[in-house]
């Protein structure tokens, strides 16, 4: 077990990061930008914020999904609101709507990982292509709010951790 607060290391020689006793990253120096991130829930397994050289961004929770897991029912960051929604059987992501009007869909790919954010604008706000592991890279990003910066892409319960890149 973990005390309840130690340094983690990575392969990164610009990275240091502190893990708490729940194993969750709360504080990253990712190349000399700071990013912490606050957690609640029973499981402590919601992720209420994460502070980057970005700005803050707030996470609301609602109901759970097929598995029990929370699911994230609006995203804030600084004065904009996004929310997401959600297929009502299994939680999973469907749609995301921002306070300005802009729509979103979900694209996902035969194991269901998360392959596109397609907009009702004419780009694509993120696409991933992953190889034949199961391993991502990102293809295209449009760098706004529904991109990588605020989750890793994987169903599989991954932790959040820094950004990718």
């Amino acid at each position: 077990m973990h005390s309840p607060e130690q340094s983690a290391s990575a392969s990164v020689s610009d990275f240091s990061g502190v893990i708490n006793g729940a194993e969750q990253m709360t504080t990253a120096t990712v190349g000399g930008k700071a990013y912490t991130y606050k957690y609640a829930g029973a499981a402590q397994n919601e992720l209420l914020s994460q502070t980057t050289p970005q700005g803050t961004y707030q996470l609301t929770y609602g109901r759970t999904d097929a598995q029990g897991q929370p699911v994230i029912e609006q995203l804030k960051k600084d004065n904009l609101t996004a929310y997401v929604e959600h297929d009502p059987v299994t939680g999973e992501p469907l749609m995301l709507r921002t306070s300005s009007g802009m729509q979103s869909l979900y694209v996902y790919d035969g194991t269901g990982n998360p392959a596109a954010l397609i907009t009702s604008g004419k780009y694509v706000a993120f696409a991933y292509a992953y190889d034949p592991y199961g391993k991502p890279t990102l293809t295209e990003d449009s760098g706004g709010l529904a991109c990588r910066r605020t989750r890793t892409p994987s169903r599989s319960g991954s932790k959040t951790g820094p950004p990718a890149g």
